[in-house]
């Protein structure tokens, strides 16, 4: 070996390497952490924006966790990634829906108040949505914790409690009533907790309210809505939400708890959305008559093409509440079959969906119980030539019948998000 050359030994090449870039030559562990953490932001920040965009659309889909993760990487990371980081998200509870709100909220108003900076395309885009909306599992959340103040998520502590000498008309701004009123509403259900009683009317009124605040921060981008009301005990309704006018597909869930049944106009409550393309009520168990949901279901989505219905309730299922489709042929009318001899029983006539409905799904026929209902039903297979004759019915299982969770209805909707479904390709 020449004199001019001068190999380190392995042991004294590892020391004097890591004592050259600072760290201890006795933590390995260290290093290899701060090269990786060093790496990654790196390289982020070398690609061009629009390959990073391309990168999170793709990436964020996941219901959120991907976007929370995005925000750790690098403020660089987390600037580029606001775009997209909230484009799919899942709301499992009140402290989510509060917390996403007064992240929204708080957006919208920095924003505003640097005249719109990011500008028009890199608004926070949500564009999928899933709200879960469990009163008894958040009920016993609060109980087991022991205390429930989800008004801190947004800083509401700082504003004077309501009724204190210091809240006064004259200081109190319409945002600070509202706040105030969910304020008062989060004290009485702190007590309810201690005190170990029900807090099924105030836990549903909090959920609404948060859910219609996120719905004005995203109505101008959302796309899609899944809401899942699980075993409410207390009607529940969305009165105060604004227009969807991106909204192409919106799924109800309604699964009432066995002991407690009682009608609700839950469809009602929302705006007419004239853009909406497939509403899905396949397990929409809300105690409503087959004419009032038609009803419903004409006034709020008039421009309507695809319909999932969920089971009748009735001995004549849906064929005798439909009205038939008015085909012509060489100038006349086709001629369709009577209804069954039990729809003559109900006085309400036919009820008109749209005139743009081509598909409607129904759960087939229900056999009646008891012996006085057989002898006016219509048999099963008579229910399936009747819906044969329309060309827009199609008969499946019922999806009612099913056991429903929360697990299961965010897996459900993942699914639709990650493999793309009609809202991308059919009906864009």
């Amino acid at each position: 070996m020449s004199d001019s050359t001068h190999v380190l030994p392995p042991v004294l090449s590892f020391h004097y390497t890591t004592m050259i870039l600072g760290f201890s030559p006795y933590d390995s562990r260290k290093l290899n952490d701060n090269r990786r953490t060093m790496v990654v932001p790196r390289a982020f920040d070398l690609l061009p924006l629009e390959l990073c965009h391309k990168i999170f659309a793709q990436t964020c889909n996941d219901g959120g966790a991907m976007g929370r993760s995005l925000s750790q990487v690098s403020r660089g990371v987390r600037l580029a990634s606001r775009r997209y980081k909230y484009q799919n998200l899942v709301v499992r509870n009140l402290y989510q829906a509060e917390g996403l709100a007064a992240s929204l909220e708080h957006i919208l108003a920095s924003d505003a108040a640097r005249h719109n900076a990011w500008g028009q395309e890199e608004y926070p885009r949500v564009t999928h949505l899933y709200i879960e909306i469990d009163v008894q599992a958040m009920h016993e959340d609060a109980v087991a914790h022991g205390d429930f103040s989800p008004v801190v998520m947004w800083g509401a502590h700082r504003l004077p409690v309501p009724h204190s000498p210091t809240h006064t008309r004259a200081r109190a701004k319409p945002w600070d009533k509202e706040k105030a009123h969910q304020i008062k509403w989060a004290s009485a259900l702190g007590t309810l907790v201690r005190d170990g009683k029900a807090l099924k009317e105030p836990m549903e009124a909090l959920m609404s309210s948060a859910i219609c605040r996120i719905l004005r921060a995203v109505a101008p981008t959302l796309q899609s809505l899944k809401l899942g009301v699980l075993a409410p005990k207390n009607a529940i309704s969305f009165h105060g939400v604004p227009d969807l006018p991106a909204l192409r597909e919106l799924e109800l869930v309604y699964s009432r708890d066995s002991s407690h049944r009682m009608p609700t106009r839950l469809l009602e409550s929302f705006p007419p959305m004239e853009g909406l393309k497939m509403l899905n009520l396949a397990r929409y168990d809300a105690r409503c008559m087959p004419h009032d949901l038609l009803r419903q279901i004409a006034k709020v989505v008039p421009g309507v093409v695809e319909v999932r219905l969920p089971s009748a309730g009735v001995r004549d299922g849906w064929i005798g509440y439909l009205e038939p489709p008015r085909a012509e042929t060489e100038g006349e009318e086709e001629e369709v079959a009577p209804p069954s001899p039990g729809a003559s029983l109900y006085s309400y006539p036919p009820s008109p969906l749209p005139n743009g409905v081509t598909k409607i799904v129904i759960p087939p026929l229900v056999p009646p119980a008891s012996a006085l209902d057989q002898q006016f039903a219509m048999s099963a297979a008579e229910y399936e030539m009747l819906a044969k004759r329309d060309g827009r019915i199609q008969v499946v299982d019922s999806e009612a019948e099913k056991a429903i969770s929360g697990e299961m209805l965010e897996r459900e909707w993942l699914k639709n998000v990650k493999d793309g479904n009609w809202w991308r390709e059919e009906l864009r």
